[in-house]
Formats: C-alpha cells, sequence, structure tokens
C-alpha cells in the first residue's frame, strides 16, 4: 500500500508552479475520438440524448438554486451527466482517465477502487491504495465544508467523507483527498482536492471522473489560484462529432465585449440575458445560466413559446413529420439576437440549426422548469468563451469573421 499520510502543514488550493497555463483537448462525447463513441447510434437519437441532458440540468440547476420550492420534479438520470469529456492522468504512477468538464459542478471525482457500487467504465478504474501521491482529508480539516464542495460531508472513520445529491435525490459519495494530476503536454499539478468516489451508479457507461469549473473554492480553477479560463468548440458539419480545447490560466477576457456575471447565488454562472429578439419581436427575460455540460440551450416556457412562434410566422410553418421545429430550408430564417446587458450578439444559423438529413432543426428546446434557461454549448460554438472570476466578467467572442454555412 503506497498511500503517504497527511500532513497538516501542506497548504492546498496553491499550485506552486507559476504562471499556471494549462491547455486539454475536449470533445463531445459522441465525438469519433471519444470513449464514449458509440458507432451504432443514429445522429437523432444522439441529439435526443443531448436535449434530454440539458434538459435533466435545467431541473438540477433551478432544484440547486430553489431548494424550498414546492414545484415537483422528476429527473430521468440518476447521476448529472454532461456533454464534452476531455483526457488526464492521475496518480502516481499516472493512469489515463477522462471526464465531464462541468461549469455547474464545484468538487471534481473520480471513480475509485476498490468500490462498493460503481458503474461500467472504460479503461483501468483509479486505485488510490496503489498510488503513492494520494493523501486524505481528514474530518475537521479546512477544507473538509460543505460550502467549499457544494455538497454535504460527514466523518468516516476520521477521514472527511463527502456526499453529492442530485436532483432524483441519488447520490455519489466517497472520500475527500488530495492528488497529482497530470494535463495534457504533460503539465503536472499537485494536491489538487478532489472526491475518491466509491458509490456511484448509472445506466450506461459514463465517464469515470468530472472536472469541477464551477464557482466555488472547490473547484479546479480555484484550486490553482488563477482568475481566468476559456473554452472555444468548432463548427462542424456533423452536429455529434464536435472537438474544442479549453485554456486554464491564459488571460483573454475581451473587454470590448465581456458581459458582467451576475452575483453568485450558487456554483452556477449567470448571466444578465435581458431579451432574445427575432424576427421584430423582443422576448424579455433576466437571466440564462451558462453551460458547459449542456449541449442545447432550453428556454422558459414562454420565451420558447415566443420564438418557436415568431420563427414559424417568418418560415411559413415547421414540417409535420419531424420531432422538433424542422424546416425544408432556412434561407428564410430570422436572425436570432440574444442582447445581454453591455453585449448584443447574433447567433450564428449554424448555431440556431442542425441537420437532420435533409432538414433542418431547431437546436432550441423548452425548459421542463420555470425560471431556468440554460445557454448551452451548441449555441457556444465558433465563440472563444472566456470566464474572468476576478472581475465577474464573461467574454464571448467569434473566432472567425463569418459564420459557417450551412448549405
Amino acid at each position: 500500500m503506497l498511500m503517504t499520510s497527511f500532513s497538516s502543514s501542506k497548504t492546498f488550493f496553491q499550485n506552486p508552479q507559476k504562471p499556471v497555463s494549462i491547455r486539454a483537448t475536449i470533445m463531445h462525447r459522441n465525438a469519433k475520438g471519444s470513449p464514449l463513441h458509440d458507432p451504432n447510434a443514429t445522429v437523432e437519437e444522439i441529439i435526443e440524448k443531448d436535449f434530454q441532458i440539458s434538459k435533466e440540468r435545467a431541473k438540477y440547476y433551478y432544484r440547486k438554486s430553489s431548494p424550498k420550492s414546492t414545484e415537483s420534479i422528476q429527473a430521468d438520470t440518476e447521476i448529472l451527466e454532461g456533454s464534452f469529456i476531455m483526457k488526464f492522468k492521475i496518480g502516481t504512477p499516472a493512469i489515463d482517465t477522462y471526464g465531464y468538464i462541468d461549469t455547474g459542478s464545484a468538487l471534481s471525482w473520480v471513480q475509485c477502487a476498490p468500490c462498493m457500487e460503481c458503474y461500467e467504465q472504460w479503461g483501468t478504474i483509479y486505485n488510490r491504495k496503489r498510488s503513492s501521491s494520494y493523501i486524505s482529508i481528514p474530518w475537521g480539516h479546512q477544507m473538509c465544508s460543505d460550502v467549499a464542495i457544494g455538497g454535504s460531508v460527514e466523518d468516516v472513520r476520521g477521514d472527511c467523507g463527502y456526499t453529492l445529491t442530485y436532483i432524483d435525490k441519488s447520490q455519489s459519495f466517497g472520500i475527500l483527498g488530495v492528488e497529482t494530476f497530470t494535463f495534457q503536454e504533460g503539465y503536472e499539478v499537485t494536491d489538487v482536492l478532489f472526491g475518491c468516489s466509491d458509490f456511484s451508479i448509472r445506466d450506461d457507461y459514463s465517464p469515470p471522473a468530472l472536472i469541477g469549473l464551477g464557482d466555488l473554492r472547490a473547484s479546479l480553477v480555484w484550486q490553482l489560484s488563477i482568475s481566468q479560463f476559456y473554452y472555444y468548440v468548432e463548427h462542424s458539419e456533423e452536429s455529434t462529432n464536435m472537438i474544442g480545447h479549453i485554456h486554464l490560466g491564459v488571460p483573454v477576457l475581451d473587454p470590448l465585449f465581456s458581459i458582467p456575471l451576475l452575483p453568485n447565488r450558487d456554483t452556477f454562472y449567470y448571466l444578465p440575458l435581458e431579451s432574445i429578439t427575432v424576427a421584430g419581436e423582443r422576448l424579455v427575460l433576466s437571466e440564462i445560466v451558462i453551460d458547459s455540460g449542456a449541449t442545447y440551450s432550453v428556454l422558459v416556457k414562454d420565451i420558447y413559446d415566443g420564438l418557436v412562434r415568431a420563427i414559424s410566422n417568418a418560415m411559413g410553418g415547421p414540417l409535420a413529420d419531424y420531432k422538433g421545429n424542422c424546416y425544408g430550408n432556412i434561407r428564410k430564417a430570422p436572425a436570432i439576437v440574444f442582447e445581454f446587458k453591455n453585449r448584443k450578439i447574433s447567433i450564428c444559423q449554424s448555431n440556431v440549426w442542425y441537420r437532420m438529413g435533409s432538414v433542418y432543426c431547431l437546436a432550441f428546446r423548452e425548459s421542463p422548469v420555470k425560471g431556468r434557461s440554460i445557454f448551452g454549448m451548441y449555441q457556444q460554438r465558433n465563440m472563444r468563451v472566456a470566464y474572468d472570476l476576478e472581475s465577474g466578467h464573461v467574454s464571448m467572442t467569434y473566432m472567425h469573421d463569418t459564420c459557417p454555412s450551412m448549405e
């Protein structure tokens, strides 16, 4: 057994290597290079799964931000799923693993052996007992805090046990520890706080890890003592084959195109979305969650209905034989403008529609809960989306002068 004993002199959430600059490839969970790629899944099945995940995440955000709500919310998935994954290594000696990147979660966690109950995963499961760089966090340590991790903690035989509860009351729990994470190009970060999860359930193969990028002290961003990160997802002719990259610690916020974040109420990033304008109709909102874990955007019912109505009036009504709002062509498709505080963004048509064979379908759906809309990754394609947590701003800048053609 190679586990290292805990030293109270260790200082967590500080990376000794300066400046921090981590770059990693990210990809859609069903992209061709992904360990989760299912060659037998149809495009329609993948897209519907993505929409379902976006809706489940809206439920999760609503429940987390409205704990006293009496509205009944039934979830259809167990552990909260995401959309984009990144590969990294964990432990000493290092083993390959991968996980969802999630701006809606704080604590990173990895499925650990020995497992009480775990789901099947691709690749070798991480075993903390075989890593010389693993250290458990003791009960009573300053970082053994429910406020820090966005969950709950308890004494587990002297160690800090954690529990993350999701919308259907299923749970992921284990022991908090610190470990060495190695990212692309061999960039090694020691003493990363994470959850060593020995109890987690899912219905199918899922990533064995999650990388938390949310706005709480336990997130990887705060641990690295950085205030800025950005990601960029490239346009792809196949809506299910999206790839991109993420940079941590790179100052790229564009002050000319920055949007102030609303005050942090939980782990999530809220943007002041004041309206959506389409075909001359202005649909008034107040906020939207910007989310790396949702592929597609979901909008509250009155806004979604208004969007669909305005598009239908401009284009002559959708085709009747397809699920969702689909059209034979989008030559008459109206522009859709998101008006944030201090910034208007005209959404590229390639981010508004997705191809389903010979037709074009609207890449938005109705949110399943009141008061919670999500700005998903499909609508963020071709943009450099930069977060500056110190100044409390996000900037979204198109990387090309013209939008990609869908014809």
